[in-house]
């Protein structure tokens, strides 16, 4: 196979990682099938299936991290209220990286028309992250319902309703 060169800054340099203009994407990670998770436990963020790993090639490199969640809230309250949070896992240690305040408020919805409260919607997020390691990564979408609403079941719908995550390392 012939070994592919492109000129960067008047000089022919081989196609490698390294040598890749910053902003570059490096890799690409996407998930298999993901499962349905539900959560029953109101007031406790719990992990879902949205759980995905990377192992960057440079610390100095960033990950774009992109995710279509299907969710619902159901339940038989006045009112039934959730939120999400994100979280990176490096070596044992976890750090929240998005909704860092912990903000479990992000979803709510009303009692209408005598009919028990649902709140179902396609929640699509991407982030930019800087881990700053060259060690494998592994990236988890957390959900909640509040205790103090109505809320019986947080369902993180899985990859057959159209859930999905997509890391991208970029060259930093």
């Amino acid at each position: 196979m012939a070994l592919t060169k492109l000129n960067f800054g008047g000089k022919q340099q081989a196609l490698a990682a390294a040598n890749m203009p910053t902003g570059s994407v490096l890799q690409a990670v996407q998930n298999g099938s993901i499962a349905e998770d539900v959560n029953s436990n109101p007031g406790n963020f719990e992990d879902t299936n949205y759980t995905l790993s990377i192992t960057p090639i440079s610390a100095s490199n960033k990950i774009l991290i992109m995710m279509n969640f299907p969710f619902l809230l159901k339940g038989t309250g006045d009112k039934v209220r959730g939120g999400l949070k994100l979280n990176r896992a490096i070596g044992g240690s976890t750090t929240l990286i998005w909704n860092t305040n912990g903000y479990d408020e992000m979803f709510h919805a009303r009692h209408a028309s005598g009919t028990p409260d649902e709140l179902t919607n396609l929640f699509n997020m991407s982030f930019l992250d800087a881990p700053n390691t060259t060690s494998a990564t592994t990236y988890t979408m957390q959900h909640i319902m509040k205790n103090d609403s109505g809320a019986s079941q947080s369902i993180a719908y899985g990859s057959a309703r159209g859930g999905s995550i997509i890391l991208l390392e970029i060259a930093g």
